[in-house]
């Protein structure tokens, strides 16, 4: 066993947690440390259960005992002493997260970045005519009314409202004691004294200045806009002058954010205006979720082409839905719709019948038993009696996650969509809602051509915020993560890729003197992808951080400056230090036996292979129309009874196809067959939470014969101290 170069270490003595025997153990700090052994040896117990708790619980008895209540305790490790120990910071390949509102975005913090800085990117639009809506400084009226009308004389006018408290004769005799004399009613410019007031309404436009444009003129013509913004309260208009000395071509401005064309006044953009996570930026409908939970009423028809006799509502085929299938037949046959043809083939307004029911049912006295109800009104019923258990597992049956009709899915109230900015090389203007709809990659080149267009200075935040933008896109790319979309939620990640995803996080926090502790992230992640990996470990060591690796991944051993083997077998056999040293030497240790398999002394014996069933007679699970994230509109046969291996490269929809499509469908699907056989009473509630989760709509077929469907991930089995393998 080789020595550890002489610097500083973690010096680890007497480590027996779990069936770690009686460890001593140095490891250097700064350095990629590679854990590796059988399953079961130990490798967990040393790196999560013994460094990363007693980083953590030391780096955690700093703060105070209010702050420490609000945070999770970390037992403390069966050992002897730990010294120079750094504080600690775990990264598992686990998807945790359950909440919709966790995006790419939010977790790399690029949205509270880009909330910041696009307030400075983009610019506004009236959502009525289109316009441009900006603030107009003197100067930039000047600059505007050169380019027109040079040479040419106008009236600078300002808006004075008639209030109540002060009387039309009151306003006139204000107006002249500032040493006004002429007001513009319609075209006419007339005299204060001549001015009646039958001739005003609401209104008086007041005449701040007649002035030539020219370059003699500039001062008299800025100060006269200072004043008629001043009193105008921020808008003012010129007026052309014709030969007959009339005013004609009024052109509005407005030194806030004012669309003078439709009288439209905009609030001043704030960051929490461009965060989705905050009230004021929220979609008021689906408060930023861009999605809404609704009844569908399409799964209550399945399959159109039953007919009103043979059952076409599904809820209405057992239990207390048979006496709303009874009531339907005697309406339709009072209306005179039939009742035993194709529920597809039926008029419009009959199949609107069935599911709006009576018009105006529930309105002016108009209720059962006079009037049908139909399939909503049967829902409104069932929701007002949802405080009983088996009621809310049958409407969780016919509830689905449908886009936010008001936002279209894009998370954010209308106002925060009318800012957009435009791409510098491109004629494209974007919200922020199409800017996080972008990958990674195409982000990463907008945020580029932004800072390209800009002066850097380190005083400038909207200059700081795009290039931290752009390095946290760029470590994105750098994993291999340039095909995700900012907006793609969180829960919607494999194990891998969010582990990626976090670790780029780091890289973007630029902590340095830490001790990271990571969980196999080569697990799940392609061959050609483990080179963008090895990159980003080595960068955050780089950084000055130990980075503590449990792994099985040659090449990620070869990157490695120390290699600890744990063995030599595992559980009661395992526990102790096998090797510790550099890849080359373990490559000729005699007592390694993760070095006999890397230098091909020892090779995993293939099996032999089992005689096949002819394809033609195999069993098929269908599933069809795949269309999320990634995967566009395919379809897949599973053999039944077989191992089947889904593969390909790290972002090519396999974490989408399974556990997003094919499980949460079979879920509902084999439940709700279940529940029809056993009654609605006997529906397990935890099949019913599956159903109410996020589905991705598909169409399966031959899961006839399959009653129960099982998803075996990484998450914790047990939560509980009592909770065991024999358990």
């Amino acid at each position: 066993m080789s020595k550890p170069a002489a610097g500083r270490f973690i010096k680890l003595r007497g480590v027996r947690h779990n069936n770690l025997k009686n460890l001593n153990l140095d490891l250097p700090t700064g350095k990629l440390i590679v854990i590796t052994g059988l399953s079961g040896s130990g490798k967990s117990s040393l790196a999560f259960d013994t460094l990363f708790a007693e980083g953590q619980r030391r780096y955690v008895e700093t703060f105070s005992p209010y702050a420490r209540q609000f945070m999770d305790r970390m037992d403390k490790p069966q050992v002897d002493s730990i010294e120079g120990i750094p504080p600690a910071i775990a990264i598992e390949q686990r998807n945790s997260v359950k909440s919709t509102r966790s995006t790419i975005g939010t977790m790399t913090e690029i949205n509270d970045y880009i909330k910041v800085v696009w307030p400075s990117l983009s610019k506004l639009y009236c959502h009525q005519c289109g316009a441009l809506v900006e603030k107009e400084s003197s100067n930039k009226v000047w600059d505007k009314a050169t380019a027109r009308w040079n040479q040419v004389e106008v009236l600078v006018v300002f808006k004075l409202p008639l209030s109540d408290k002060f009387g039309f004769a009151a306003c006139l005799d204000l107006l002249q004691k500032q040493g006004y004399q002429r007001v513009l009613i319609e075209n006419d410019v007339l005299r204060i004294s001549d001015l009646k007031q039958d001739s005003v309404k609401s209104f008086i436009r007041v005449v701040q200045d007649r002035v030539k444009i020219s370059k003699e003129n500039k001062s008299r013509f800025l100060e006269a806009c200072e004043q008629a913004y001043h009193f105008g309260k921020g808008q003012l208009c010129l007026h052309l002058l014709n030969e007959n000395g009339k005013a004609t071509e009024g052109w509005n401005f407005s030194s806030h954010l004012h669309c003078p064309k439709c009288d439209i006044e905009f609030k001043e953009p704030s960051p929490a205006l461009f965060n989705f996570n905050h009230p004021v930026g929220a979609c008021p409908a689906c408060r930023g979720f861009g999605r809404i939970i609704t009844l569908d009423y399409q799964l209550a028809i399945p399959d159109p082409s039953l007919s009103l006799a043979k059952g076409v509502v599904k809820p209405w085929q057992t239990g207390q839905g048979e006496e709303s299938h009874q009531d339907m037949l005697k309406f339709a046959k009072k209306r005179g719709i039939p009742t035993n043809i194709p529920f597809l083939e039926m008029k419009a307004e009959d199949q609107k019948w069935l599911i709006e029911g009576d018009p105006g049912y529930g309105q002016n006295g108009v209720e059962w038993p006079t009037a049908w109800y139909g399939i909503k009104g049967y829902f409104r019923w069932l929701e007002s009696k949802a405080y009983k258990m088996h009621v809310r597992v049958l409407l969780a049956r016919y509830r689905s996650y449908v886009e936010c009709p008001e936002c279209k899915g894009k998370r954010f109230q209308p106002a925060t969509l009318r800012f957009k900015a435009s791409v510098p090389g491109s004629n494209e203007q974007l919200t922020i809602a199409d800017f996080q709809q972008l990958s990674v990659g195409k982000a990463l080149q907008a945020i580029t051509a932004w800072r390209a267009g800009r002066k850097h200075n380190v005083k400038d935040p909207v200059s700081l915020g795009l290039g931290e933008l752009e390095a946290r896109l760029g470590y994105l790319k750098t994993a291999g993560l340039e095909y995700l979309t900012l907006d793609r939620p969180t829960r919607s990640l494999s194990g891998g890729e969010t582990e990626r995803v976090n670790l780029t996080t780091c890289l973007g926090s630029r902590l340095v003197n830490t001790l990271f502790v990571l969980d196999e992230p080569s697990v799940g992640l392609h061959p050609r992808d483990t080179d963008r990996l090895i990159a980003i470990l080595t960068r955050l060591r780089d950084a000055g951080n130990t980075v503590v690796v449990v792994e099985h991944e040659a090449s990620v051993m070869a990157a490695a400056d120390e290699i600890i083997d744990l063995g030599p077998g595992h559980g009661e056999s395992g526990g102790a230090i096998v090797f510790q040293g550099t890849y080359t030497e373990l490559l000729k240790s005699r007592r390694s036996l993760t070095g006999a398999y890397l230098n091909k002394e020892k090779q995993a014996a293939l099996p032999h292979e089992e005689q096949q069933i002819k394809e033609e007679h195999w069993d098929w699970l269908r599933i069809e129309n795949v269309n999320a994230h990634n995967l566009k509109a395919i379809s897949v046969a599973i053999p039944k009874n077989k191992f089947v291996c889904v593969t390909g490269v790290s972002g090519s929809g396999k974490t989408t196809l399974i556990r997003e499509a094919l499980f949460p469908n079979l879920v509902k699907l084999i439940a709700a067959a279940q529940s029809e056989k056993a009654g609605a009473d006997d529906t397990e509630s935890e099949e019913a939470e599956m159903a109410e989760d996020h589905v991705i709509p598909v169409k399966i077929s031959g899961y006839d014969n399959l009653h129960s469907v099982i998803m075996v991930d990484q998450s914790a089995i047990g939560r509980t101290p009592r909770s065991n393998p024999a358990v």
